[in-house]
C-alpha cells in the first residue's frame, strides 16, 4: 500500500497540487470577493516572512491554499467584468471587427472564430480580449488571420435549462468565447487579408496540407479518420461513424489525447535515436517536437496535459533527476491550473487526470495482488503479455473515470474494456502510417 509519509517526500509538488486545488473548490463554493481574497493572502504573507513565526509549514500551506483561493476569485471577477459589459448586447446588431483564429464549415457557410479587436454599438465602443464564433453565410469566405469587420446579430451562449444537461456556456468560455454572432448579409462588410508572417496561420495552413495529403493517399472515411487522430480534425468523421465509437465506448479516441501523444513520443523517440546528437539534445529534440505537435493538432487542453506531462518525464534526466511520475501529475496539474482554475471544473481535465492517477496507482497494483501467472511481467508470450496489459491499463483506466463518467453520463462503459484492446493498438498502428506518410 502506498505510504503517505514516504508518497509526499518523493512526489514533494502533490499537496501543492491538491491544496491549490482544494482553494479553487473552496472560491466556488464561498466565492469570496477578489479584495477579500487578496486580503487573506497578504495577511499570510506577512506572517510567512516573520524570522521567528512556528509551524512555518502551516503557514506554507495556508499560502498555497488562498493562492488557489485567490487565482479562482480573480478569474471569476474577470468573467463578471466581462459578462456585465456584454449583457447589453444580446439579441442587438452590433458591428464586430477582429482576426479570424479558426475556421470550420457548416451546412450553410462558416463558422469562423474571431479575436475581438472591438465591438461598436449604437451609443458605446466595447474592447474586451474576448472571442467569438461568427456564423455566415457561404459566399463570406476568409482566411486564417484575416481581419474582418462585419455587423451581426450577438447571441448570448445559452446555460443548460435542465439537470444534468451539457453546460455548452461554461465550455466556450473556458476556450474565451463568449458570443455566437450571425451575419447581416444586408449589411456592409470587409475582409482585410493578413499581412507578413504568422505562426497560426502557417500552422494552420500545414494543417490543411496535410489533411489534404491524407485525403489524396489514403481517401475516403480513412483519410478523414486520420486527420481526425492525427490533427484532431473532428469534425473531418462522417456521423455515422462518430456513433460507431459512442455505441463501443471509445469515442475519446477520436480526440487528440494522452493516448496520441503518447504514440507520438515513441515514435519521435525512435526517430531521434537515428540522429548523431547527444543524449542531451535527444531530449531537447523531443520536447520540442512534442510542442509541435501539440500545436499542429489544435493545441487542445487535453493535448497540452499530455504533453507537459511527456515533457517533464523526457527532461528530467537533463537535469539530473529521477522522473517521478506522481510528482511529474502535480506539477502538470499546478501548471495548467494556475493558469486556467476553470479547469477544475472541466470534464476533460478531470477525467484526464483521474485516468492517468489511477493508471499509475492501480496496475502496479494489479500486477502486485495478482496471482503470478497472471501478472504482466511474469508472461513469456508476448502476445498475451501485450493483451493482458492493455486490458489492465483500460480496467485500471476505467476505475479513476468510473465516477465522472456515471456522474456525466450516466453509463457504466462496459463494453468499452474489451473495445480498448483491439482499438487502442489499431490507433497506435493509423498514427505511424500517418507519419509515415507526413
Amino acid at each position: 500500500m502506498l505510504n503517505s509519509k514516504k508518497f509526499f517526500i518523493k512526489a514533494p509538488l502533490a499537496p501543492f497540487a491538491l491544496l491549490f486545488s482544494a482553494g479553487i473548490f473552496l472560491q466556488n463554493v464561498i466565492h469570496l470577493s477578489l479584495w477579500t481574497a487578496l486580503a487573506i493572502t497578504s495577511i499570510i504573507i506577512f506572517f510567512s516572512l516573520i524570522p521567528k513565526v512556528s509551524k512555518r509549514e502551516v503557514v506554507i500551506f495556508l499560502l498555497v491554499l488562498s493562492g488557489g483561493i485567490l487565482r479562482m476569485s480573480s478569474s471569476q471577477w474577470h468573467a463578471e467584468k466581462i459578462e456585465n459589459n456584454l449583457a447589453q448586447l444580446n439579441g442587438k446588431i452590433v458591428r464586430i471587427s477582429g482576426n479570424i483564429t479558426a475556421i470550420r464549415e457548416t451546412e450553410r457557410g462558416f463558422r469562423y472564430s474571431v479575436s475581438v479587436d472591438s465591438i461598436i454599438t449604437n451609443n458605446a465602443t466595447i474592447r474586451e480580449s474576448i472571442k467569438v464564433n461568427l456564423y455566415t453565410e457561404s459566399d463570406f469566405i476568409a482566411s486564417m488571420g484575416d481581419k474582418v469587420d462585419v455587423a451581426a446579430e450577438w447571441r448570448e451562449i445559452s446555460p443548460p435549462r435542465n439537470p444534468g444537461e451539457f453546460d455548452f456556456k461554461k465550455y466556450y468560455q473556458q476556450q474565451n468565447i463568449w458570443a455566437k454572432g450571425f451575419m447581416e448579409e444586408d449589411e456592409p462588410s470587409s475582409i482585410t487579408a493578413q499581412e507578413g508572417f504568422s505562426i497560426s496561420t502557417a500552422v494552420y495552413d500545414l494543417r490543411m496540407s496535410i489533411r489534404d495529403l491524407f485525403n489524396e493517399t489514403v481517401g475516403g472515411d480513412a483519410g478523414k479518420l486520420m486527420s481526425a487522430l492525427i490533427l484532431g480534425l473532428r469534425e473531418e468523421v462522417p456521423g455515422e461513424i462518430k456513433q460507431d465509437f459512442v455505441d463501443t465506448g471509445v469515442i475519446h479516441v477520436l480526440a487528440v489525447s494522452g493516448l496520441h501523444v503518447g504514440y507520438v513520443l515513441v515514435i519521435v523517440m525512435a526517430l531521434v535515436k537515428i540522429l548523431p546528437v547527444s543524449w542531451r539534445w535527444e531530449k531537447i529534440l523531443i520536447i520540442l517536437l512534442l510542442l509541435f505537435y501539440a500545436i499542429l493538432s489544435g493545441g487542445k487542453a487535453s493535448v497540452w496535459r499530455a504533453t507537459f506531462m511527456a515533457g517533464m518525464y523526457v527532461a528530467a534526466p537533463i537535469f539530473s533527476r529521477k522522473a517521478n511520475l506522481w510528482n511529474i501529475i502535480s506539477a502538470a496539474a499546478l501548471i495548467l491550473l494556475v493558469y486556467n482554475p476553470n479547469y477544475l471544473t472541466d470534464l476533460g481535465f478531470l477525467m484526464s487526470f483521474s485516468a492517468v492517477i489511477s493508471i499509475v496507482f492501480f496496475y502496479n497494483q494489479f500486477n502486485q495482488i495478482l496471482p503470478e501467472g497472471m501478472r504482466v511481467n511474469s508472461m513469456r508470450n508476448p502476445f498475451l503479455k501485450g493483451v493482458w496489459a492493455l486490458f489492465l491499463v483500460s480496467v485500471s483506466a476505467q476505475i479513476g473515470t468510473l465516477p465522472f463518467t456515471w456522474s456525466f453520463f450516466h453509463r457504466i462503459p462496459v463494453i468499452s474494456l474489451a473495445a480498448n484492446i483491439i482499438i487502442v493498438p489499431v490507433i497506435g498502428v493509423i498514427v505511424s502510417l500517418g507519419f509515415a506518410i507526413m
